[in-house]
């Protein structure tokens, strides 16, 4: 999985499929690879989605 991407947070009653957070990206290849990455969902400038991996 692409480091950018691949950090994630998930709540204490998250399941497995559900979204999970994106920390923030770090460097600006980061935030580059985010942006071209089509599961992100950007809802604003500070909080970034991904689908969860099931199971």
């Amino acid at each position: 999985m692409d480091r950018a991407v691949g950090r994630a947070d998930r709540p204490a009653n998250w399941h497995p499929g559900e979204d999970v957070v994106l920390g923030a990206p770090r460097t600006q290849a980061e935030l580059d690879a985010r942006l071209a990455d089509n599961s992100v969902k950007l809802t604003d400038r500070y909080l970034a989605t991904r689908p969860g991996t099931p199971g």
